[in-house]
């Protein structure tokens, strides 16, 4: 009876591991497929140049030793063994998360930004409506779209390049308006001489129909009467006569000067309205 039993019982252990037994040998026969198969790319693979652009590829893993069914064991087949995929598969890189950007900052910064320009206006003694000028609102305007490695220019640039491109830019517009349904509305040239802390000047505006005042030059004749010149009616028209040709080079949209009733500037303006025929002088 006892040998019965222990028959059966030998039956009954067969027919439970029969599977596993099977699975294991399926397992071992597909790593050994795969290795053989990395072994016959690496011998038929060609070696790069060395002057060759390309990334050197890694080399291929290959197994120490071949797998056999007693080397794996019962309590080691898990799901990533059983699909075989997970003996020569590599992870993936992980990616880094990505910033969203919106137009709703934070309101903290948004105060600090307020206090920054009081503090601004208040140390330097700047009039507080300083912010509701245009030029200021610009500024903060083109602020924002400058990278948080922005450096302001050094007072150097301000007073050199930047001067100078500001003026330029002034120029363009102020012409641009002057220049504006000029033929319909006419140009008007202004001007006077004064003298401020010794220095014999000349302001020079022109005016139009969408540029009511505008500041062309400002001569100064230091240098001319440092060496005995006169601000004279001759020398008054030639500096005043090639701005006025910029502006109008056919001589068809100045229509009236205005000056003071000073003897050398009314003479000046008669040389002037020689060369613009339809100037009307006005005193």
């Amino acid at each position: 009876i006892p040998l019965i039993y222990l028959q059966r019982y030998e039956d009954l252990y067969s027919w439970q591991h029969h599977g596993k037994e099977a699975k294991a040998e399926a397992i071992v026969a597909r790593s050994n497929k795969n290795a053989a198969r990395q072994e016959k790319i690496m011998a038929s693979s060609k070696p790069l140049r060395k002057n060759s652009l390309s990334p050197t590829p890694p080399p291929l893993s290959k197994t120490s030793r071949s797998l056999t069914p007693a080397s794996i064991s019962n309590s080691t087949l898990t799901s990533s063994t059983k699909k075989g995929a997970g003996l020569w598969s590599k992870k993936s890189p992980r990616k880094k998360q990505s910033y969203l950007h919106t137009d709703h900052p934070d309101p903290q910064s948004q105060n600090r930004l307020d206090v920054s320009i009081a503090d601004f206006i208040i140390s330097n003694s700047l009039p507080f409506n300083l912010t509701c000028d245009s030029k200021f609102l610009a500024m903060i305007k083109n602020a924002r779209f400058v990278p948080v490695t922005y450096v302001p220019p050094s007072r150097k640039d301000i007073g050199g390049r930047l001067l100078i491109e500001n003026y330029n830019i002034h120029m363009t517009e102020t012409t641009s308006k002057l220049l504006q349904d000029a033929e319909l509305f006419g140009l008007t040239a202004m001007g006077d001489g004064t003298t401020i802390c010794k220095y014999p000047l000349t302001n020079v505006l022109f005016a139009g129909g969408h540029e009511h005042q505008a500041l062309i030059d400002v001569i100064d004749s230091s240098d001319h009467m440092a060496f005995g010149g006169a601000k004279d009616a001759r020398y008054i028209a030639s500096k005043i006569m090639p701005l006025m040709e910029d502006i109008d080079p056919k001589k068809e949209s100045f229509d009236m000067v205005v000056f003071d009733g000073a003897a050398n500037v009314q003479k000046a303006v008669r040389v002037i309205a020689a060369r613009f025929p339809k100037l009307i002088v006005c005193k």
